[in-house]
């Protein structure tokens, strides 16, 4: 395996790797080798390089667009890898067919397909805008919940790593965030926590907006926390929250 990337957090010393973080993969490919994964422990040497999923892309589907997932089944005490494919066909306007989810599991050393609720319209980019809290990845999304293109709905997707289940959560009801079209996820005090900022290259002193969402899947349960700014001079964009709650911020 070669121009390995570590595919999210290091789990019990355990850590995933392979070769692609996210790509598309154009249907003239053959379903052959497409992406190599591993489990390396680096304390007692073990590598364990996972079975490839051989997923029949249907003839009229332009191509496929893959993420993955690494996570800990606390129940099961089993490590999982979770893969999720979107179809596109570029003949189609409008939201394409809905994604497949796959799910592999240590102790079998196999990959099974999975139910979802999600569809085409709020899959976005599994692997943008990421974090992993209490058993869970969570991810930023959309779905038009009116026609395509119009009505899109900015929310959040998770997928358990032990119940094997999505969930959709609702954003937060914005207050003015004039300026603000940018955000960054991330995890404070064991809550979900956005930061909303300006991307806008000109504006040189900058505010970000705080939101936390406190009881876990819950709308009404967000509230702005903090106004960071806006005596930020230098600053280009916010990182994201470290475990002892300092904001980290990415200087230009």
């Amino acid at each position: 395996m070669q121009e390995l990337n570590i595919l999210g957090a290091c789990i019990n010393g355990v850590i995933c790797l392979y070769d692609r973080p996210c790509f598309l993969i154009s249907n003239q490919h053959p379903n052959g080798d497409l992406y190599r994964i591993a489990l390396r422990n680096p304390a007692n040497k073990e590598f364990k390089v996972l079975p490839t999923s051989h997923v029949n892309c249907p003839s009229h589907v332009d191509y496929t667009y893959e993420g993955f997932k690494f996570g800990y089944d606390h129940k099961s005490s089993d490590y999982k890898v979770d893969r999720i494919v979107s179809f596109g066909d570029d003949s189609i306007v409008g939201p394409d067919r809905p994604p497949l989810v796959e799910v592999y599991t240590l102790s079998t050393d196999s990959w099974r397909q999975i139910n979802t609720v999600l569809d085409a319209s709020n899959l976005s980019d599994p692997c943008k805008f990421e974090i992993y809290l209490n058993g869970a990845y969570h991810w930023l999304a959309y779905r038009s919940e009116q026609p395509w293109p119009h009505g899109d709905t900015e929310l959040i997707i998770s997928f358990d790593m032990s119940d094997e289940v999505f969930q959709i959560i609702r954003m937060p009801e914005l207050e003015d965030v004039s300026g603000m079209n940018l955000k960054t996820f991330s995890v404070l005090n064991d809550c979900l926590a956005l930061i909303f900022y300006s991307a806008e290259e000109t504006v040189t002193v900058k505010n970000f907006d705080i939101w936390m969402m406190y009881e876990y899947g819950v709308k009404e349960s967000w509230i702005k926390q903090l106004v960071v700014g806006p005596a930020l001079v230098g600053i280009e964009r916010p990182l994201g929250f470290a475990k002892n709650g300092e904001l980290l911020l990415v200087a230009n």
